[in-house]
């Protein structure tokens, strides 16, 4: 199965700090994605990275990751719930399926966990 990384990676040096971060970008580009006006709330509190809410414009919609938890431990384990409203359906599937076939717009809301490398 597909690993989050092409290498394994430990999380487990994160678990000697703590910290929060507020932050606003009013552009950023990540993984070939463009987004705007993303606002960022994240805390590390030394076992877990919590995502309190990451929100913005993407694929000429909006999207939302909230009560994101990533443990930090030898193993990674994360789970998020994540919502697009009104995005691009061309643009979206493109990026993340190379769908080219489909237009229009669509709102999505979903919950995604995952375990290991």
């Amino acid at each position: 199965s597909p690993r989050w990384s092409q290498e394994i990676f430990s999380t487990s040096p994160l678990k000697y700090y703590d910290g929060k971060l507020r932050a606003y970008f009013g552009k950023l580009h990540y993984a070939d994605m463009d987004m705007s006006d993303v606002n960022m709330d994240i805390e590390l509190n030394g076992q877990q990275l919590l995502i309190k809410k990451i929100r913005g414009q993407i694929f000429d919609g909006k999207f939302e990751i909230s009560q994101a938890v990533m443990s930090i431990a030898d193993v990674p384990a994360g789970s998020a719930y994540l919502s697009f409203v009104n995005v691009d359906t061309g643009q979206f599937l493109k990026r993340l399926m190379g769908a080219t076939r489909l237009e229009g717009r669509v709102s999505l809301n979903a919950f995604v966990s995952s375990v290991g490398n």
